[in-house]
């Protein structure tokens, strides 16, 4: 046995002392041997460890000097951890150091943090591990107060807080992550301003902060990231504090690459434009806001605030926009507000003073400033107009010009219609021919009220494809042009499954493209290997993107080589219940029955391209035969028509 394996099996035996004696020889000799060194080290360790717990120990001197000399690999990850562990117990502070972690173990957490800012205020402490664990103790009490008795703890939770700043700990970190979620509940009950704690935290996340976290009853939360993000952009817009506005915005940059479906982010970045006084650089989140929020009011109310100060045209159409959405009255006071204003500088009169009343009949709140207006003069002499609905879609229409100037128009069809199970909102669905495919989208009711429009009838539209790949329609109008359908997909199809359980079939038009009808969606009755002609839309759904039919006829044309061959007089050979050509194309059970193939017949017939979901690859799959030769008659043709019923 080598020495290095003596010292490994003592050390194991737990003869530290014997194995000690080993480890002199070995360093008086200033060994070169890997496992030596490796050998002497751990038994050093093992011995400072036991050591540092002894008071005024004489051997702990010796022990980190001999540890010291040692040649240890630095690329020895394992060991080098366990080095920077040992480096506060093998300081002259030590023994309070096992005490204060063995204090915060029993959560006396109180008296820990006593010794830790002895150590902290008497010594210069390079140790990280060190700090850390000073963090730690401060973060296990903090929560300790907060989840006790918030109310009468916060200070006392700040303080920790503040404290813990004066640490340099690991950053990103779990702990430095902690600190800020604790500091996230203060926040919460409004007790923290967590912006300029955030600055103060330093934007440090680890990279399972920007993923979705699940509890133990399978609740999915968003990103930790995500959430503190949108917490600080929403205390600094409020606050109007320049200097914090000018520190999130960067991060809220960040935070649209990570969450670019999050259409807050882009909202609070218009709101941070907005109040450095970057109108332009706002336009742009604005404009996306708009769009993915089209049927709220606040959406265009915040488009209003871009041209507010230097377009009061384009302000007032976004106004008018904003007024014509489906939403609460309540929502819309500031809007009748900052609309009125406007219409009194431009003289309109009988509108302004309708904005004004339908606001005092709608609000509980006293508007001193709007009272103030009705005893004006022009107020006492203007009759009222009798609604602003036509005024606000006179004008409206100059904000779509905007918002929607780079997309083109679409043809579509109108669809038919449909209800939410879950809100009861009725739908409309709108077939839209894109560069690619015709899609499946939906519209509200209000959005084709006054097209009139019945299914099929040519419309077109402006849109486009959102993060989840989702179409989303913005405006619908006629189109003079075009027929009924003429935006659908229309392909050639090869039916190649036919399910009477189930009462659905399926084809295939190409490797990308497929489908089920039901039997009720169609008034012909197809069979495995008929040629139809289906007018399809792509449609999105969890699943993923799917083909929808819409219309679909027998066809005499013959579909691509690639979907559909016809072969001849290919050899049989079975495999249980199954077959496959020479070819390799496969049999299923139910041909193999019906024509009663065994190994050595040769068929002819259809086959139309297939995809083994068990082997991931495609294949072909026969789905008519027409002919049969029995193995002794190769020579005896027998023909047959024996088409699928």
């Amino acid at each position: 046995m080598s020495m290095s394996q003596e010292i490994f099996a003592l050390r194991k035996a737990q003869q530290l002392d014997e194995a000690y004696l080993l480890v002199n020889e070995l360093i008086a000799q200033d060994t070169n041997d890997a496992w030596e060194i490796k050998a002497c080290a751990w038994c050093l360790i093992d011995l400072i460890k036991r050591e540092a717990q002894m008071p005024h120990s004489a051997l702990l001197p010796t022990l980190r000097q001999q540890l010291v000399i040692l040649k240890i690999d630095p690329k020895d990850d394992i060991l080098k951890k366990q080095l920077d562990s040992l480096q506060s117990l093998t300081s002259p502070f030590g023994q309070d150091v096992l005490r204060a972690k063995a204090l915060a173990k029993d959560k006396n957490y109180p008296e820990s943090l006593a010794i830790y800012r002895v150590i902290f205020n008497q010594h210069t402490v390079d140790d990280q591990q060190l700090h850390m664990s000073y963090g730690w103790t401060l973060y296990q009490y903090g929560k300790a107060l907060w989840t006790a008795n918030p109310q009468q703890q916060a200070n006392t939770v700040k303080y920790l807080l503040n404290e813990y700043f004066r640490l340099n700990t690991e950053k990103p970190s779990i702990l430095h992550s902690c600190i800020l979620k604790l500091a996230r509940s203060l926040a919460k009950e409004g007790q923290l301003r967590i912006a300029p704690f955030f600055r103060m935290w330093g934007n440090q996340f680890m990279d399972e902060d920007y993923q979705a976290s699940e509890d133990k009853n399978n609740t999915t939360y968003p990103p930790f990231a995500e959430t503190i993000l949108q917490m600080v952009a929403k205390e600094a817009i409020r606050a109007n504090d320049r200097e914090l506005l000018h520190f999130i915005l960067p991060r809220l940059q960040q935070g649209i690459e990570k969450f670019n479906d999050n259409i807050w982010f882009k909202y609070y970045l218009a709101k941070t434009f907005l109040a450095l006084g970057q109108h332009q650089e706002a336009r742009v989140f604005c404009i996306n806001v708009c769009k993915a929020k089209q049927s709220e009011s606040w959406a265009w109310g915040l488009l209003a605030e871009v041209y507010r100060d230097h377009d009061s045209n384009m302000a007032l159409a976004c106004y008018c926009k904003a007024l014509l959405c489906k939403n609460e009255e309540k929502l819309k006071i500031n809007l009748r507000k900052q609309l009125a204003q406007m219409l009194m500088v431009q003289g309109l009169y009988p509108e302004a003073k309708f904005e004004i009343l339908t606001v005092l009949q709608n609000s509980d709140k006293i508007q001193s400033d709007l009272m103030s207006l009705t005893q004006q003069d022009w107020y006492q002499y203007t009759e009222v107009a009798h609604d602003n609905l036509e005024f606000y879609r006179q004008h409206a229409d100059h904000v779509d010009d905007i918002v929607y100037e780079n997309l083109p128009w679409l043809n579509a069809n109108m669809g038919d219609k449909f209800v939410i199970p879950d809100t009861k909102k009725t739908k409309y669905k709108i077939f839209i021919k894109t560069e690619h495919d015709t899609v499946e989208a939906s519209v509200s009711e209000h959005q084709i009220k006054k097209l009139n429009a019945i299914m099929g009838q040519p419309l077109q539209v402006k849109g486009e494809f959102d993060e989840k790949n989702i179409f989303r329609v913005y405006l619908v109008s006629q189109r003079t042009t075009g027929e009924t359908w003429d935006a659908l997909s229309t392909y050639l199809a090869v039916v190649d499954s036919v399910n009477h359980e189930k009462k659905v079939f399926h084809f295939i038009i190409d490797k990308t493209r497929d489908g089920v009808v039901p039997f009720k969606a169609t008034n012909h009755k197809v069979q495995e290997g008929d040629i139809i002609e289906v007018a399809t839309a792509t449609y999105t759904s969890k699943s993923g993107t799917r083909l929808r039919v819409i219309n679909l006829q027998p066809s005499i044309q013959n579909p691509s080589i690639d979907i559909l061959k016809i072969f001849h007089k290919e050899f049989v050979e079975k495999n249980g219940n199954v077959g496959f050509t020479s070819y390799d194309y496969f049999i299923p059970p139910y041909l193999m029955e019906k024509h009663q193939l065994i190994s050595g017949n040769r068929i002819s017939g259809q086959a139309v391209m297939n995809f083994d979901s068990k082997k991931k690859k495609w294949g072909w799959k026969v789905i008519t035969i027409t002919e049969k030769l029995a193995p002794e008659s190769y020579d005896d043709e027998v023909d047959f028509d024996e088409q699928e019923t």
